[in-house]
């Protein structure tokens, strides 16, 4: 049985929600080492005191960001899966939402780098992501297994790779959203042949 909540305990939901979207804000423009806790409260528009009453460090903010980030992506896919009306649908749908995503390319892109980054030196953030790419991984090999495409196993790596790379892409050149759905729409069509995309349109 779900008990109701505090009021007490709804802001404090909110105000660690503030301090989530500022720190995702904060580590993407400024980067995760140039970033103190100052500037996570500012942006939050709380206290340094509310900071530590939900973060013991910086680092625990960036470990609850990249758990959130990469559980939402988990979701969405998860979501694009299983609402396909058929197989060909649900691959489409998983693929855009791995290449081209909200939280992929467009709004979290150099958040995303930043993740990648901080993973190649911290065990912990790299923990998370490993997880979360299993998972990914998991969900496109159903996909591709599902629509009966050759070698789901190597498909599904394929996608993840494009996905850097598109990623990556986006923040070297800047490229405008139009830009990044039509790479992505290259990147669709070299992953399900240009059959399987028009019998999804």
């Amino acid at each position: 049985m779900n008990q109701r909540r505090s009021p007490q305990q709804l802001r404090a939901k909110l105000t660690r929600q503030h301090l989530l979207d500022a720190a995702r804000r904060v580590f993407g423009e400024n980067g995760y080492a140039g970033a103190t806790v100052d500037d996570v409260a500012r942006a939050a528009g709380c206290s340094k005191g509310a900071y530590y009453f939900h973060f013991a460090t910086k680092e625990d903010a960036l470990l609850a960001l990249t758990e959130d980030w990469s559980t939402g992506l988990t979701h969405r896919l998860e979501v694009a899966l299983e609402r396909g009306a058929t197989p060909d649908v649900a691959l489409r749908g998983v693929l855009e939402a791995t290449l081209g995503g909200e939280g992929v390319l467009a709004r979290d892109r150099l958040l995303v780098l930043e993740l990648w980054l901080q993973a190649a030196r911290n065990p912990k953030v790299r923990a998370i992501l490993d997880r979360a790419r299993s998972a990914w991984r998991r969900i496109l090999v159903v996909a591709f297994s599902r629509a009966q495409e050759r070698a789901p196993e190597q498909a599904a790596g394929l996608a993840l790779a494009l996905q850097h790379g598109l990623l990556a892409q986006a923040c070297l050149d800047g490229a405008s959203s139009e830009t990044q759905r039509e790479r992505a729409g290259s990147a669709l069509a070299a992953l399900t042949g240009p059959a399987a995309l028009r019998r999804t349109a």
